[in-house]
């Protein structure tokens, strides 16, 4: 190869190289510039959008009003939220059209991205969903629920305090022995409750008990998924609830030391039917309500996702689907962190259920602000 070939290649490298740092450099938050923005499509329906548009004022109004919140390094006043939401609550009152909706937006908000995953072009992150799920059990010991979730105990246990009993000294040493708030017929349902943080026991007769979440251990929650991967036992691409549980009742003999990985224990109080609350203490809607990182990103604020979801008719997945619409920040999750995560709540039922678990998709996230409420600057 001639000499001059070798230093035009070598020269097209470092460009290259340089390019590829430096032509979007990790933000934990973007703003964007007027009209570079998405296209504000909404798919959901209009009265899901006015509750959720409803419940997230009503939380705002609760807070004092010189409360901020995190917006990458930024803190936004809650009067800005407030203010976003309000201008939007008045102009749905006019029942708009899809198309006067996604112009309100454009004309009217300042717009700012999650930064997504590190790597990822296009500022991508991983979207996720969750249910409010339903499980078979009942309130007392029996011959087929046999496997406990706890209250959070009055008087906490030696150790809870210092150093956070594990999933494993509670489960195998007893130490929460008549603290049980209900019994579930599934060991893997039972974890998974704890995965969801609040749901539904279906009794023998039929009735359904509600339990919410009440608190939890301490410890850092570890991935059951993540361990699949590391251990060789599923790709990445295809770990999900019903993989797991498949393998789980395949291989019985390692259920318990799987479950132990995750030492973050929940325990659970009884809740009043409906949808479940967020980590704020808001109803979540389902469809529009999402959980974030509020260590860097602004719950209680307007947002907008773009994604993929998975269409399931009669109980099977037939295809997917691209979605886009306004989304509420109301909820927080052990396994969300950072700006390259998200968790869209789906409700509850076979459809919700079915959908939430093999959901796991690239998506986009706005936050979107009244532009006449002063200027917020990137970092």
């Amino acid at each position: 190869m001639r000499r001059g070939t070798l230093i035009i290649l070598s020269t097209l490298l470092v460009v290259g190289v340089f390019l590829f740092f430096h032509r979007d450099p990790w933000l934990p938050v973007h703003i964007i510039s007027p009209g570079q923005g998405p296209a504000f499509s909404d798919d959901g329906d209009l009265l899901s959008l006015r509750t959720a548009v409803e419940k997230q004022l009503h939380w705002l109004e609760s807070k004092p009003k010189d409360t901020t919140m995190q917006l990458g390094d930024e803190e936004v006043p809650i009067t800005l939220l407030h203010s976003s939401l309000a201008h939007l609550s008045i102009f749905l009152r006019s029942r708009p059209t899809s198309g006067q909706l996604a112009a309100f937006l454009r004309d009217n908000y300042d717009v700012f991205q999650a930064g997504g995953r590190k790597g990822k072009r296009g500022r991508e992150l991983l979207v996720t969903a969750y249910y409010e799920p339903v499980f078979k059990g009942d309130l007392q010991k029996t011959d087929t629920a046999i496997w406990p979730i706890y209250q959070l105990p009055e008087k906490m246990p030696p150790g809870m305090k210092s150093h956070g009993l594990s999933r494993r000294d509670i489960e195998l040493f007893g130490h929460l022995k008549g603290q049980e708030l209900a019994w579930l017929n599934d060991p893997f349902d039972a974890y998974l409750l704890h995965v969801q943080g609040s749901g539904k026991i279906c009794r023998p007769d039929g009735s359904l008990f509600t339990v919410r979440y009440a608190g939890n251990n301490g410890l850092e929650y570890m991935s059951l998924g993540k361990l699949f991967v590391d251990e060789k036992i599923l790709p990445l691409e295809k770990v999900n609830i019903p993989a797991i549980r498949k393998w789980l009742a395949e291989h019985p003999e390692e259920q318990q030391r799987m479950f132990f990985h995750n030492p973050r224990y929940i325990f659970f109080k009884k809740g009043n039917p409906g949808n479940p609350e967020g980590s704020n203490g808001v109803e979540l809607t389902p469809g529009r309500s999402i959980a974030i990182d509020p260590a860097i990103l602004p719950t209680g604020s307007l947002g907008f996702i773009r994604t993929r979801m998975p269409k399931v008719e009669n109980d099977r997945l037939n295809g997917w689907y691209e979605t886009s619409r306004l989304v509420f920040p109301q909820d927080v999750g052990a396994a969300i962190k950072g700006a390259g995560r998200v968790d869209l709540f789906l409700g509850s039922g076979d459809v919700a259920e079915k959908t939430a678990q093999v959901m796991k998709e690239p998506g986009r996230l706005y936050f979107l602000f009244w532009r006449d409420k002063g200027k917020l600057k990137e970092r």
